[in-house]
């Protein structure tokens, strides 16, 4: 009598369709679970954009002779806020020299903080260089937290999702 020990083919095959069928469960979760993940990455981008320009424009209320934004002098922005074009005056310089370094979580050849002198809606239909250096078009990429200005406001507008309305904030200037 021959005691032979091993697995028997059909043995073999249940543990390989098991196998297949978490593989394929896990994939499908993994994707979800990183979609989500880009998804609060720009909505955490957006939150800090709007909370940091916020408190370093209050830092020239406290002392006119300090810089803001990386190099921007109080002095400049104080000019800007009285002749209502703080707004533009500072989106122009985040698109010549940004604080903001993030990544777009969603194409990271691009940055995610993107300056535009546009309105958020005539942003789309403007050819632009992209900020990037890359050859890609990175002012319509879903990801970007982009900063716009208007008189004494500044909006910043982040599209996370292709089927959701974009986050827009207002930060007011004084």
């Amino acid at each position: 009598m021959k005691n032979n020990k091993g697995f028997t083919l059909i043995e073999l095959l249940v543990v390989v369709a098991i196998i297949g069928i978490l593989a394929a469960v896990g994939v499908v979760a993994y994707n979800g679970y990183t979609g989500a993940a880009k998804k609060n990455a720009v909505k955490t981008i957006h939150a800090n954009v709007v909370k940091s320009i916020a408190a370093e424009t209050k830092k020239c209320s406290l002392d006119s002779d300090g810089t803001i934004l990386g190099g921007m002098t109080c002095a400049s922005y104080n000019t800007s806020v009285n002749s209502s074009s703080a707004g533009d005056d500072i989106v122009t310089y985040l698109g010549t020299s940004s604080p903001f370094a993030d990544k777009n979580p969603f194409d990271t050849a691009c940055t995610a903080v993107q300056a535009s002198a546009t309105a958020p809606e005539a942003e789309a239909e403007e050819e632009d260089s992209g900020g990037d250096s890359h050859g890609v078009d990175c002012t319509s990429a879903l990801g970007n937290v982009t900063v716009s200005g208007s008189g004494n406001t500044i909006t910043v507008t982040s599209k996370y999702d292709s089927d959701a309305d974009p986050l827009s904030d207002d930060v007011g200037l004084e």
